[in-house]
C-alpha cells in the first residue's frame, strides 16, 4: 500500500478527555495529516510460495486493502479502495477484466456456484473516519462468469 500518514501525538494528559465510545487516535489532528489521495497506489504481488521468487506484480491505483481470492481456475479476484474489481489470470499475472463498483474495497471476496453458473461475491462501499473514501451505501455485488 502507498499511503501515509503523518501523526504527531498528543500529549498523555488530553486521554482523559477523550470521547467515550468515539474514535479517536492519540494523534493532535483527529487521525492525522494524510497524503493526497492523488498519491495513492497499491502494489499485488505474485511470488513462488516455495522459492519467494517473484513472478508478477501489479500497480493498482488505489490502496489494496481488501481480500484476495485465487480459484482453482486460474482467477485471482481482488478490489482496491478506489472500488475497482479486477480479475487477473493468476500465473502470468495478465489483467482480464476489471470495473468500478462505485465504493472502496476492503473485504474479502468470494466465489461460489449457485447451482445456475459460477458466481463472485464482493462487497463495496467500505467507509472509515480514517479513509477519504465516497461515504456511499455499502452495497454486495453479484457478478456471474
Amino acid at each position: 500500500m502507498d499511503w501515509c500518514t503523518t501523526v504527531r501525538l498528543a500529549p498523555a494528559a488530553t486521554l482523559a478527555g477523550a470521547p467515550l465510545g468515539q474514535p479517536w487516535s492519540g494523534a493532535t489532528e483527529g487521525f492525522g495529516q494524510q497524503d493526497d489521495p492523488k498519491k495513492w497506489g497499491g502494489w499485488m504481488t505474485a511470488s513462488d510460495a516455495v522459492t519467494g521468487e517473484r513472478k508478477w506484480q501489479f500497480h493498482a491505483p488505489f490502496p489494496l486493502m481488501g481480500g484476495v481470492t485465487p480459484t482453482n481456475g486460474g482467477l485471482l479476484l481482488f478490489g482496491d479502495m478506489g472500488g475497482n474489481f479486477y480479475a487477473f489470470e493468476a500465473v502470468s499475472g495478465k489483467k482480464l477484466w476489471s470495473t468500478d463498483l462505485g465504493g472502496a474495497i476492503a473485504g474479502g471476496v468470494i466465489t461460489y456456484d449457485s447451482g445456475q453458473g459460477q458466481k463472485i461475491a464482493v462487497a463495496a462501499g467500505m467507509t472509515s473516519p480514517i479513509w477519504p473514501t465516497p461515504k456511499i451505501n455499502g452495497k454486495v455485488v453479484v457478478l456471474g462468469l
